[in-house]
């Protein structure tokens, strides 16, 4: 394949959530391309792409791969503080548990710490996905 990719780049674009946005690797240059119908470039990027699908584009995991409900339910059964480990585990179970999850996490302080599980969560869906996918990654900061 071709340059290694930033596992860095890969989780952050598995982790972004855009309606109908998604995020795939360009195997030759080791980039990864977002496409989102927002995008001036959206059609071309679109047919750029499908013309090089399984070949020299690969498309990375997306929100519907994953269960960050779960992550959310784990990291609030992690919290040492039982008292903000309840609420935020309430929050799961409550309307709209996404937003209410952070809200609450806000509220309570603990909002950094979920982004660091989060983020380590991506970084293993990212890795795992490297591996099946026979990916060379490396290590660096986000681009």
């Amino acid at each position: 394949m071709g340059k290694a990719v930033l596992l860095n780049d890969v989780a952050e674009a598995i982790g972004w959530h855009v309606d109908e946005g998604r995020s795939f690797l360009d195997v030759e240059s080791g980039e990864v391309v977002s496409v989102s119908p927002a995008q001036d470039e959206y059609e071309e990027l679109c047919e750029q792409i499908d013309e090089g699908l399984g070949e020299r584009y690969l498309a990375l995991p997306d929100q519907r791969d994953y269960e960050e409900l779960d992550w959310m339910r784990e990291y609030a059964l992690g919290v040492k503080d039982r008292r903000v480990g309840n609420k935020l585990m309430d929050a799961t179970d409550r309307p709209h548990p996404f937003q209410r999850f952070k809200d609450v996490a806000r509220e309570l302080g603990a909002i950094d710490g979920w982004h660091q599980f989060r983020d380590s969560q991506l970084r293993a869906v990212a890795l795992d996905w490297c591996k099946e996918n026979e990916v060379e990654w490396r290590e660096g900061d986000v681009t």
